[in-house]
């Protein structure tokens, strides 16, 4: 199974209100519709707002009104454990000065945002991409980061613990530019979301 889920507490036990966060990567494959059919009860929603501030997990943008204007102002549901997947592509690395610690350090601040919001905060890890080679070690090292404890979040999508998106050449599930996934590649990680309770 590849989730890590850091607080068993934060399991839901109300219907879920899901945000799925990230600049392209969960629109490549249709992740959003296919978690929405995986997961029936739940409200799925595939943000593209606030996307270019999320580009870098902010960069030099203000992650606290890139969460709390464009996601929990126009997201949040009453009733349901509301809950947001967020997702960075390899490319954005650049943004954090190209270092694991930096990109990781994004992801707190992301985190902590959102939790202050009130909301449950799911990071997921960066996948394989045949471009950046020079980014490859500093992916490694901020999934190794994010696997350790989420970045303070309530659990890891650990999307590259799955060999399917191990190999960007693979285009069974990645598409020809070795970054976005195809339907295939989208079905593998709806199907790690919709494993997380």
């Amino acid at each position: 199974m590849f989730l890590r889920v850091r607080n068993p507490r934060g399991t839901s036990v109300l219907p879920l209100n899901i945000v799925l966060h990230g600049n392209s990567m969960f629109g490549s494959g249709s992740v959003g519709s296919k978690l929405a059919a995986l997961l029936p009860s739940a409200i799925v929603t595939e943000s593209s707002i606030g996307n270019a501030t999320l580009t870098g997990l902010g960069g030099s943008y203000s992650l606290n009104a890139n969460f709390s204007t464009d996601v929990h102002a126009n997201f949040v549901a009453s009733g349901r454990t509301n809950r947001v997947y967020v997702w960075e592509g390899i490319d954005e690395i650049n943004d954090h000065s190209g270092t694991a610690a930096s990109c990781y350090a994004s992801h707190q601040t992301y985190v902590n945002t959102a939790k202050a919001n009130g909301w449950q905060v799911f990071v997921c890890t960066i996948v394989a991409t045949t471009e950046f080679p020079e980014l490859q070690s500093i992916r490694d090292g901020c999934d190794t980061l994010l696997r350790a404890d989420a970045a303070g979040g309530t659990g890891v999508g650990d999307f590259y613990a799955d060999v399917r998106m191990q190999d960007a050449s693979d285009l069974t599930y990645f598409d020809a530019g070795g970054i976005h996934l195809t339907s295939a590649g989208g079905d593998v990680c709806a199907g790690i979301l919709a494993a997380i309770p």
